[in-house]
């Protein structure tokens, strides 16, 4: 299959398009595996951290162009490790729209945020997700993720889904 898409770091002029993206990563995830998601989250804080991130050089912003259209994302960020020797990195988000998957467009994404780590010097990378999301869990693994953490949790309060 020929490629027809392209990678290129995102410009603060790709913000609407991620932000929408973003959105859909959020109602997806909500209604297949996290009911209690604030999907008000994206057009709220998470336009100001998706902004400073396009912006900062400690994070990775990409986007996968086909078209001239946006056609997914993937946001990562540097930290610092408190209980390891080195420096971290963590893969925040990342979503193709349905249409354009299985088309090598996410592990390109996720292959050129690993590039950029190690360029960055970064010792490890990290990742979440849901324990529900198998194909998600698969296909970190297919570009290298190993299961390193799990992290269980406990809902207290039911009116908060």
């Amino acid at each position: 299959m020929e490629k027809t898409f392209t990678i290129r770091r995102a410009k603060i002029e790709d913000l609407d398009e991620i932000l929408r993206l973003n959105f859909e990563l959020f109602k997806k995830e909500n209604k297949e595996y996290d009911p209690g998601l604030n999907l008000d989250w994206t057009y709220g804080p998470g336009k100001k951290i998706f902004s400073d991130s396009v912006k900062s050089d400690d994070n990775f912003v990409a986007v996968a162009v086909n078209n001239n259209k946006i056609v997914g994302y993937l946001r990562g960020s540097l930290f610092r490790l408190s209980w390891k020797n080195g420096c971290g990195a963590e893969l925040d988000s990342m979503f193709v729209e349905e249409k354009y998957r299985n088309q090598g467009i996410g592990k390109q994404l996720g292959l050129e945020f690993i590039e950029w780590c190690k360029q960055k010097k970064i010792d490890y990378i990290a990742v979440r997700a849901s324990e529900k999301n198998k194909a998600g869990m698969d296909f970190y693994k297919q570009i290298g993720f190993k299961d390193y953490d799990i992290v269980l949790e406990m809902k207290l309060n039911p009116a908060n889904n």
